[in-house]
């Protein structure tokens, strides 16, 4: 072990740890309960470089200072954003007219834009005071340009909580990207100036793009095509993603190193095949100049694609990797990848609690990692035939990156793909061949009108790939779900990853075999026996056939998130309880759940239930176990009761109540 550490250190790794220690730092500053002091944050900061100078004579002392410095960054860099660009979240709804400029838009739906609205001016009296950005949903309306001055009518209420404890917490992110609120348009946005600048045109081409695709293609093959070539998904249907994630393919709508890959890849080839073939690749050097064309292919890419984070990593990497061929230098490195995640880090630290953001680091390091160790033990007669190579490397990159994202997948989505090899073999040579090739010449002849064939070849390669996901998941049984994880063994995931990324020895292998170990063991949470909504009146239970809702099993955004977490059919059964107008009530096995509408059915109910909501407060001599009042739902959001009715554990959505972002 110490010979392969010191192999690892004398080939200058170390700098592949410094992300990892900055993700470590940002960890603990999501950890620790009340918001930090920025400025004693940033000292910690200038503590940990003047430990690194006085540490400088010592060659292990200056590495081990260097990373200590730069877990502190990483704690410091989220103090520091939250006190420059945070943002004041809204608490009550209400209704306003509201001036601002288009940040941004998305598309949640095919006829449903979403604008992110820089606000200007209001009517509220001072009630949106301190909120620097709206998220605004607008419905049948003419599409609306980035860099738009506007006027909207609108009802605007707070950023909501987690679906359930661990889940994505829009609160979190909103205040980090400065949105105080959500807000959905009364009446059509009224453009009061039309935006300017490149941003402006690239949105516009952006829409012009997902005109045109709408006119050539419908269906699936639309929503896909937009995915895509612009990172539009909001019309690719649920019954298509699920599919697509149970089969591995869920990456294929997501643009990230895939796609940027064989595009910018393919312009990199054929341009320097076509200058190899002319006498400029006498007096040019045609592979600086087609790498430098696929730079620029790849920022064109990641401009019309609204760039997510997977995209802009993506663009990072592929960036590095061009301008090292330019340079005659190793391309793909780990040392390059630890480069391109703390840029990415650099720009938004909150954004690494993403899925986007640890799914692709994750199959980066992955593929690199393993990359790095065949290339140094690759056999003298290793098999060269170019169908072989493409196979294999096939394989090989989807049982890579497939086991380095499982851990994520399963924590943020409840997911495996168990087929995903499969899935992979079969539909990644259709979207490199055919589905990207097309899309690409079809925004080549847009603007001469001859994009209609090639789309029509990317739609029946787009059914091709979803005939192939749904045959994939129907045949990975019941296999695709995981339990639900804590996100402490997420720690254990990047130790491991962290270990594999560092060492060059055989032994780099023992970290992530141990961490996925531990995840696999250690991970899974209780089952869930309780589950109370803090945003609407759903609550589960569970009953003698499994979770049940109580009192009413009508459909909301809530049940459904429900149900896909913990994977179960929510909606599908009978809602149990006896209920009137003042509450429900219902036996469990060992004692009674009860639901009190008021104060006065909470006084009652208190002497009958084992566990008591009681939406409008309950005395304080109440004699049940359980007491979850209205004001706990409001202040710690969606509650959960898990384990055994006997030693129940509550888990509720938003432990850090003093957090700016609630």
């Amino acid at each position: 072990m110490r010979a392969a550490i010191t192999d690892a250190v004398d080939h200058r790794r170390a700098i592949v740890l410094a992300p990892f220690a900055v993700l470590a730092g940002i960890a603990l500053y999501r950890a620790v309960p009340a918001e930090p002091n920025s400025f004693a944050a940033a000292a910690t900061v200038v503590a940990g470089l003047l430990l690194v100078w006085l540490a400088r004579h010592r060659y292990a002392g200056v590495r081990a200072a260097a990373l200590l410095t730069c877990m502190l960054v990483g704690f410091a860099w989220p103090a520091i954003s939250a006190a420059v660009w945070g943002t004041h979240m809204v608490t009550y709804p209400g209704v306003a007219v509201v001036e601002g400029i288009v940040a941004d838009t998305a598309w949640s739906s095919s006829d449903r834009q979403v604008l992110f609205l820089n606000r200007k001016s209001d009517d509220t009296d001072g009630r949106l005071d301190g909120v620097r950005k709206l998220r605004v949903t607008v419905a049948g309306a003419d599409p609306v340009t980035v860099g738009s001055f506007v006027r909207i009518r609108l009802r605007y209420f707070p950023v909501p909580g987690p679906v359930a404890p661990g889940a994505y917490d829009a609160q979190l992110h909103g205040y980090f990207d400065g949105i105080g609120a959500y807000a959905s348009a009364l009446d059509p946005p009224e453009v009061l100036a039309r935006g300017q600048g490149i941003r402006t045109a690239f949105d516009a081409l952006r829409t012009t793009i997902k005109q045109r695709i709408e006119f050539h293609l419908t269906g699936s093959g639309a929503a896909i095509a937009k995915a895509l070539i612009i990172g539009d998904q909001g019309a690719v249907s649920d019954e298509d993603r699920d599919a697509l994630a149970k089969a591995g393919l869920a990456h294929v709508i997501a643009i990230s190193g895939l796609h940027l890959t064989l595009v910018a890849g393919g312009v990199f080839v054929s341009l320097r095949l076509l200058l190899a073939l002319s006498p400029l690749s006498f007096h040019w050097p045609i592979k600086a100049v087609a790498a430098g064309t696929a730079i620029f292919v790849t920022f064109f890419y990641l401009m019309i694609s609204a760039g997510s984070i997977a995209t802009i990593r993506a663009t990072i990497m592929l960036t590095l990797v061009f301008l090292a061929v330019m340079l005659g230098r190793r391309a793909l490195t780990m040392r390059n990848v630890s480069i391109a995640a703390l840029i990415v880090i650099a720009m938004s630290p909150m954004d690494s609690f993403r899925p986007g953001f640890q799914l692709s680091f994750a199959a980066v390091v992955g593929l690199v990692g393993c990359y790095e160790a065949l290339r140094d033990r690759r056999p003298a007669d290793a098999v060269t035939h170019p169908a072989w190579r493409y196979v294999g490397g096939l394989v090989f990159t989807s049982l890579v990156a497939g086991i380095a994202t499982a851990p994520f997948a399963a924590y943020h989505f409840q997911q495996f793909a168990p087929l995903g090899v499969v899935g992979n073999l079969l539909a990644v040579p259709l979207v490199g061949m055919l589905i990207l090739p097309a899309g690409f010449m079809a925004v080549l002849l847009m603007p001469f009108g001859g994009e209609g064939v090639p789309l029509a070849a990317m739609g029946w390669g787009i059914e091709r790939v979803l005939a192939i996901a749904y045959w994939v998941s129907a045949h990975s049984g019941a296999f695709t779900r995981s339990p639900v994880y804590g996100s402490g063994t997420l720690a254990l995931v990047g130790i491991g990853l962290a270990w594999f990324a560092f060492l060059r020895h055989p032994l780099r292998f023992v970290g992530p075999v141990l961490a996925l170990a531990a995840f696999v063991t250690l991970g899974p949470k209780p089952e869930a026996l309780l589950i109370v909504s803090d945003s609407t009146k759903a609550v589960a239970v569970r009953y003698e056939d499994g979770m049940r809702l109580v009192g009413s099993n009508r459909s909301s955004f809530t049940v459904r998130a429900w149900s896909d977490r913990y994977g179960i059919p929510l909606g599908d059964l009978p809602a149990i309880g006896q209920c009137d107008d003042m509450g429900c009530a219902v036996s469990l096995q060992t004692q009674v759940l009860g639901i009190a509408e008021d104060y006065a059915a909470a006084a009652e109910e208190c002497f009958e239930a084992g566990i008591l909501i009681a939406r409008r407060g309950a005395p304080p001599t109440c004699a049940a176990k359980w007491v979850i009042t209205g004001a706990d739902l409001d202040r710690y959001g969606v509650h959960v009761i898990s384990g055994a009715w006997e030693a129940p554990v509550l888990e509720v959505g938003m432990p850090d109540t003093g957090r700016p972002w609630r």
